[in-house]
């Protein structure tokens, strides 16, 4: 596959050349971050023909100091040969440098900047990268990664995409990040790297990675999973393994967990006290902690992760996640008790840099769903973290996503409305990332296409841009999406936009009319799951487990409420969302996502690729429309023995079928069969639309068989 990168700022340039304009820069820069921005503005400036000058210039642009605007806030006030930019701070100017710049970039002369105050409404806006090396699941759909994850190329490109769109944290996560990073002290066997030179080739890795970050206004912290150890130490004290890691449970002895404990304390602070640009540590409440109840864990945790950041020798930052189970399993149902004793272990702890970041998983796994809250991961929350509303720390959504990982997704009002409903005094931001899919090799794009992107999170720029843009300032408006398409693409496709916002319902519909938990419990683009009884042969959501299950979102209605009240002439209130209203909606959103498209050529493969992803929602919307029919008709069947309804449920089954006939073809012409992170063994197999057409055909077939 031959791929070409363009550097980010110069790729922004799609008009024609400015005639060519002088302009006076009264800033000098001092710190990292204002020499990255200016070095931005100035790239921009020049790819369209302004230059510099010390004297007589056209353009005057000044840059000041305000602190009384809102932290990494900023303002900009344009004169007719002048322009003043106001930072609030280094981020603020930073931003209000990469404003100017992408204006110049889409034709805006420097006379034509306006005058604008833009505040950010989230103060926390970090990415959830997953790390290949000691990865959470395993397989090859994510150890591919190792090469490009471990390449500083890729991650400067990754880390200007975050700069550009206003994302300010990066999180790095793996079950035990430490023994890559230092030779522990007093447990040198502990480190997974045997050579001196090879852990000093991991540290520059780091420290660069660290580095790099920091000069782009973004804060670092690395997330483990509580409580695995590395190769060396397990070794050494001959633990047992489970899988091919150790993590600990109830068998461990107390002399064991004695230093399991001293070296995971004193690895907090070593890794604290060497990486000086890394700015915090996260931690997981209940991950491999089996055979624990809720105060032993909490006293556990206390005593060695929070303890190490407060005996390493600066402030640091603590991610502290909520609980995922009361009890004593890794995974349960949350209860009260639970939520009131972490609360009370939060508040105690002292010594940590500015607020605890308390990382909560919005609707479990699937943020991309309904808005509202209806769950976190263990199902149960109540207003215990925030009523009455806390002093030393936060909470921070997580807006998982694992329901899209090769088709494009951008709907800019679901953003801007799951910020509305959850943005709180209590809420300092968000997560957005996955668990099941690291955006840094791109394995989807068939190799014979020429494209434009090199890595993963370039296929899906307009996610990152509407995310990042949104959680910064929720009022930016869509024309800053349209103009990305126009500026990449040409005027012509700027309509890509108002297409992708239709299309993109279609997995937040899914989302929201399946009962979601953890990662595997719906993959939206293939309409798959890990609950797929009783036709265990793929993974496919059947008939059968369509009805079987509940919405997330109360007020979907289930096809079973739906028949059962149909049958008893009990109608539902009119704010509830039904089976055939549903149905409706994704016949409607299918079409009208074919119609924004239609006479839209490519011109290349890289719209080839934007366009064909349209067309995949858009099959797949009317694919679900059938199904929905299809099923809600033969449950009707099987409440009434009514054979009109089973011959209703097989007209639509059969239409729905031919939808995904046409899915299968478009997704063919542009991907490849390969690892998918969802079932079944999708980190061991290849995976595509394709090999799920056996079950769409046994849809029919047991329909007629009944």
């Amino acid at each position: 596959m031959m791929k070409h990168y363009i550097p980010l700022l110069l790729s922004l340039v799609m008009v024609s050349s400015l005639a060519s304009q002088s302009y006076q820069f009264d800033f000098e820069p001092k710190t990292p971050i204002q020499k990255y921005a200016v070095n931005r503005l100035k790239q921009s400036l020049a790819a369209v023909d302004y230059h510099g000058a010390n004297a007589n210039a056209t353009y005057v642009i000044s840059v000041e100091f305000n602190d009384a605007l809102t932290a990494e806030g900023y303002t900009l006030k344009a004169g007719v040969d002048s322009l003043t930019l106001s930072g609030a701070d280094d981020r603020g100017l930073l931003y209000g440098m990469l404003d100017v710049a992408e204006s110049i970039s889409h034709g805006v002369q420097l006379a034509q900047i306006t005058s604008k105050s833009v505040a950010p409404a989230n103060g926390f806006r970090a990415i959830k990268f997953n790390l290949p090396w000691r990865s959470y699941r395993f397989g090859p759909a994510l150890s591919q990664h190792m090469e490009t994850a471990r390449d500083l190329v890729f991650w400067e490109r990754f880390l200007d995409m975050m700069a550009t769109n206003r994302f300010n944290a990066l999180s790095l996560w793996n079950l035990h990040p430490f023994s890559y990073m230092i030779r522990a002290k007093n447990f040198p066997f502990a480190c997974d790297l045997k050579t001196d030179a090879e852990l000093a080739d991991w540290q520059n890795f780091y420290r660069e990675l660290f580095r790099m970050a920091q000069e782009r206004g973004i804060d670092t912290y690395v997330v483990n999973w509580n409580i695995f150890l590395p190769d060396g130490f397990v070794e050494h004290y001959g633990l047992p393994r489970d899988r091919n890691v150790h993590k600990w449970n109830d068998s461990v002895s107390p002399e064991i967990d004695a230093l399991i404990r001293q070296y995971t304390r004193e690895s907090v602070t070593q890794t604290l006290e060497e990486y000086p640009n890394l700015t915090g540590i996260g931690l997981s409440l209940g991950e491999a902690m089996n055979g624990m109840d809720e105060v032993k864990r909490q006293e556990w945790i206390s005593n060695t992760m929070v303890r190490g950041v407060q005996e390493a020798n600066r402030p640091a930052r603590l991610i502290h996640r909520v609980p995922f189970s009361g009890g004593n399993r890794n995974f349960g149902d949350m209860d009260k008790d639970t939520e009131v004793l972490t609360r009370r272990t939060l508040e105690k702890i002292t010594g940590i840099e500015d607020k605890i970041i308390v990382e909560v998983k919005f609707n479990w796994s699937h943020a991309h769903s309904t808005p509202e809250l209806v769950k976190v991961h263990g199902g149960f929350f109540s207003d215990t973290y925030f009523n009455p509303e806390p002093d030393n720390y936060e909470l921070m959504w997580m807006a998982r996503n694992e329901d899209f990982f090769f088709l494009r997704w951008g709907q800019s009002d679901f953003i801007r409305e799951h910020i509305r409903l959850n943005k709180h005094s209590y809420v300092g931001g968000y997560f957005v990332g996955s668990e099941m899919y690291i955006p840094a090799l791109d394995y989807f794009t068939k190799p014979e296409r020429e494209v434009d992107w090199d890595y993963a999170f370039e296929r899906q720029w307009l996610f990152y841009e509407m995310w990042g843009r949104l959680l910064y300032d929720p009022a930016t408006p869509d024309e800053v999406f349209v103009r990305s398409f126009a500026r990449r693409y040409g005027a012509d496709y700027a309509r890509l936009f108002d297409a992708y916002a239709v299309a993109s319902r279609v997995p937040l519909l899914i989302c929201s009319n399946w009962d979601v938990t953890n990662d595997r419990s719906i993959y939206a683009e293939m309409f798959m799951s890990n609950r797929r009884e009783p036709d265990r042969r793929a993974n496919l959501i059947t008939v059968q487990n369509l009805i079987a299950d509940r919405p997330l979102d109360p007020q979907f209605v289930s096809i079973r409420d739906y028949v059962a009240a149909d049958l008893s002439g009990l109608p539902f209130a009119t704010d509830r969302v039904t089976p055939p209203a549903l149905a409706d909606e994704f016949e409607s959103v299918g079409h009208r996502a074919s119609r924004l498209i239609a006479g839209l050529v490519p011109e290349n493969d890289s719209l080839a690729y934007e366009i064909g992803d349209v067309q995949a929602w858009s099959h797949l919307s009317l694919y679900m429309a059938d199904k929905i029919r299809g099923a809600t008709a033969f449950h009707f069947y099987e409440q009434t023995g009514k054979t009109a309804y089973q011959q209703q449920a097989i007209t639509h089954l059969t239409a729905a079928r031919d939808h995904w006939l046409e899915l299968v073809a478009i997704t063919t012409d542009l991907y490849p069969e390969t690892y998918c992170q969802i079932l079944p063994n999708g980190l061991e197999e290849k995976w595509h639309w394709s090999k799920l057409l056996p079950v769409v055909q046994a849809d029919i077939d047991f329909v007629v068989d009944q």
